[in-house]
C-alpha cells in the first residue's frame, strides 16, 4: 500500500514536471480573436476619420452658404443704392408704360460706379469667411453663449479705448509734446476704433442672419461628441488586447504549472488602466474584499 502511494506521488510529480500542453484548437482561437481585437481597433480609427472628414464637409458647407448669403445682401443694397441714384429712377415706370413721353435722361457715370463697387464685392467674400471663422471660434456651443462671449470681448476693447484716449489727451496736454508718439497713439485708436465698430455691427446681427452659425456650431459640437466616444471605444478595445495578449501569453506556454509565465501573466494584467472602467474596477476589487 505503502509502496502505491509512493508510486502515485512520482506520478503526479512527473506531471508537473511535464506540464501540459495547449490544444492546437485553443491557440488558433485566441490567435484569431486577438486579430479580430486588431482588425476591430482599426476599423474604429478609419470611421473616427472619415467622420471627421464628413462634418467638417459639412462645416464648409454651412460657411460657403454663409457667404453667399452675406454677399448676396450687399450686391441687393448696392444695386438698389445705385438705382436710387440714377436721375431717370422716379420715371422708370413711365419709361416703359410710355416710352415716347420720357426724354432721353444725361449720361450719368452711375454705371461706372457700380462697376467700380463691383470690384470691392470679390474682397467680401474673404471678409464674411473671416466673420464665419471668427463667430465660429468664439467659445460658447449655442449662438447665445457665443453673443455673450463677444459682448464681452466688445466691453473689453471699449475700455481699452477709452484708456487710450485718455492716454492720448495727457501727451497732448504736455509743455513739450512728441509729434511722433502723438500720431501712433491717434494711429492705434483709429485702428481700435474701427475694431469696436465693427464688432457692434457684428453683434448687431440677429439670429435670423446666423442661421448657417449656428447650424455649424451645433455640427462641430455633434462631431466632438461622436469622436469622445469613439476615443473612449478605443481605450476599452486597449484594455481588451491587453487581457487576452495575457491570455494568449499563457496559453502558449504549454504548461499548466508554470510559476514564472504565471507570475509575468499576473503582473502585467495588474498593469492594465482601468481608470475609464470605474465599474470594472470597483466590481474587481469588491470581488477580492469578498474573498
Amino acid at each position: 500500500m505503502r509502496h502505491v502511494r509512493r508510486r502515485g506521488w512520482w506520478l503526479v510529480a512527473l506531471l508537473l514536471a511535464s506540464g501540459c500542453v495547449t490544444p492546437a484548437a485553443t491557440k488558433e482561437a485566441s490567435r484569431a480573436h486577438g486579430q479580430n481585437l486588431t482588425d476591430l481597433k482599426r476599423a474604429v480609427e478609419s470611421y473616427q476619420l472619415a467622420l471627421a472628414d464628413y462634418f467638417r464637409q459639412l462645416e464648409a458647407q454651412q460657411r460657403e452658404a454663409y457667404i453667399a448669403e452675406m454677399v448676396g445682401r450687399e450686391i441687393d443694397q448696392l444695386s438698389q443704392d445705385q438705382f436710387q441714384s440714377l436721375p431717370y429712377a422716379n420715371f422708370l415706370s413711365l419709361r416703359f408704360t410710355s416710352p415716347g413721353k420720357q426724354t432721353q435722361a444725361a449720361s450719368d457715370s452711375t454705371a461706372l460706379d457700380f462697376i467700380t463697387l463691383g470690384e470691392g464685392i470679390a474682397n467680401s467674400y474673404e471678409t464674411w469667411g473671416r466673420d464665419f471663422d471668427l463667430r465660429l471660434s468664439t467659445a460658447g456651443m449655442t449662438l447665445e453663449e457665443k453673443r455673450a462671449e463677444l459682448t464681452k470681448q466688445l466691453e473689453t476693447k471699449k475700455a481699452e479705448l477709452e484708456k487710450k484716449k485718455a492716454e492720448l489727451e495727457q501727451m497732448r496736454s504736455r509743455p513739450e509734446k512728441d509729434d511722433a508718439a502723438i500720431a501712433r497713439k491717434e494711429r492705434e485708436i483709429n485702428l481700435l476704433s474701427r475694431r469696436v465698430k465693427a464688432e457692434e455691427a457684428r453683434l448687431a446681427r440677429g439670429d435670423a442672419e446666423l442661421t448657417h452659425v449656428g447650424t455649424a456650431a451645433a455640427l462641430r459640437e455633434t462631431a466632438r461628441t461622436l469622436d469622445l466616444k469613439l476615443k473612449r471605444l478605443q481605450a476599452q478595445i486597449d484594455v481588451m488586447q491587453a487581457f487576452h495578449s495575457t491570455i494568449d501569453t499563457y496559453l502558449g506556454t504549454d504548461a499548466t504549472i508554470d510559476g514564472k509565465a504565471i507570475a509575468e501573466a499576473a503582473a502585467k494584467a495588474a498593469a492594465v488602466d482601468l481608470s475609464e472602467f470605474p465599474e470594472l474596477k470597483k466590481a474587481l476589487f469588491d470581488h477580492q474584499e469578498a474573498k
